[in-house]
């Protein structure tokens, strides 16, 4: 069944993108569970961020201009160029487009989680967005957009990982962090 979800997800990630202009969202499942209890104690939803089957972080990169200028990418055409140029020279409007792309990742996810039968929390307020980049190591140039918490109505398979995909970062920002040994036993409640 994981299969299918790698599928489905990675179909609902790939129309998320921006059609025109660098990809700016970044996701990062938080399978330690070190980490979500780090995590917890800055969050107001406590129990869905440890208990969860899945939890899912979206970040937005404030800074796209950048991604377009050094991976020298960009839309096809001129007039899509010019028009993406003209938005990054307004920060509003920059962030405005960062964001609105990368939530379109977050909502990509949560559909493809119901697709499959999974139930799907948004975690949004109540976290303490600083102490959160801290714990993940996430830079300045990226805002925390907020957290999803998946759980499948099956419990009894909750061994499995959330499927490996491009873009998604593990336990940290830069992705493929270690589990330690502190990760073994029992989630808190």
């Amino acid at each position: 069944m994981v299969d299918d979800f790698s599928q489905i997800l990675a179909e609902q990630l790939s129309h998320a993108q921006p059609h025109s202009g660098p990809n700016v969202a970044r996701l990062i499942y938080v399978h330690s569970k070190l980490v979500r209890r780090q995590l917890r104690s800055n969050s107001s939803a406590r129990k869905s961020v440890t208990e969860s089957t899945w939890l899912i972080i979206g970040l937005a990169y404030l800074h796209p201009e950048r991604l377009m200028e050094s991976a020298g990418m960009g839309p096809e055409t001129g007039l899509e160029r010019s028009r993406l140029m003209r938005t990054f020279q307004n920060d509003e409007a920059r962030n405005c487009w960062s964001l609105v792309h990368a939530n379109r990742s977050m909502v990509a996810v949560e559909s493809a989680s119901i697709r499959m039968g999974y139930d799907v929390e948004w975690i949004l307020e109540g976290l303490d967005r600083e102490k959160i980049a801290e714990i993940l190591a996430i830079p300045d140039d990226h805002k925390i957009l907020g957290f999803l918490a998946i759980n499948r109505p099956d419990k009894s398979r909750s061994d499995q990982d959330f499927p490996s995909l491009a873009g998604i970062d593990y336990n940290g920002f830069g992705g493929n962090w270690p589990i330690v040994q502190q990760d073994s036993g029992p989630q808190p409640s």
